[in-house]
């Protein structure tokens, strides 16, 4: 048997028994069959995520893909948006009374750049053995 009276089977008995699944299963064999059997069917055409990526404007590197970079002209264009105040009016913020908050703040300590010997007070979770500040790593 063939797939074409595969097909056609499958399309008579969805067509009986009013199995849409059927129906459409059949219809897609038969679109993929070639008019002419001389000639091999035709591949059908692979997604990749590249379909659904918008195409860029300028450079890639590599594999990435790099933002647009020109500027959005805005000029001439204004907010029409209006609030009216009709959207969520049945939303009430509740009441209540913050946490205390008991944290005392935190308490800057000194380090000495290894590089220019200058010391600096600075948050405790930077200090270590060998600081450096923020000038000698520019250089």
């Amino acid at each position: 048997m063939t797939i074409e009276q595969t097909a056609k089977n499958l399309l008579k008995k969805g067509i009986e028994t009013g199995d849409e699944e059927l129906i459409n299963l059949a219809n897609e064999l038969l679109d993929a069959l070639p008019s002419n059997p001389d000639t091999p069917p035709s591949k059908p055409k692979a997604i990749t995520d590249e379909s659904f990526i918008a195409p860029t404007k300028g450079k890639t590197s590599g594999n990435s893909r790099v933002a647009r970079t020109e500027k959005i002209d805005i000029s001439g264009k204004e907010n029409t948006f209006v609030d009216d105040k009709s959207e969520h009016a049945d939303v009430e913020t509740p009441d209540y009374t913050p946490s205390p908050r008991r944290r005392k703040p935190f308490a800057t300590t000194k380090a000495q750049c290894t590089r220019c010997k200058k010391e600096f007070n600075i948050h405790p979770l930077h200090k270590r053995e060998n600081y450096i500040c923020s000038s000698c790593i520019k250089r």
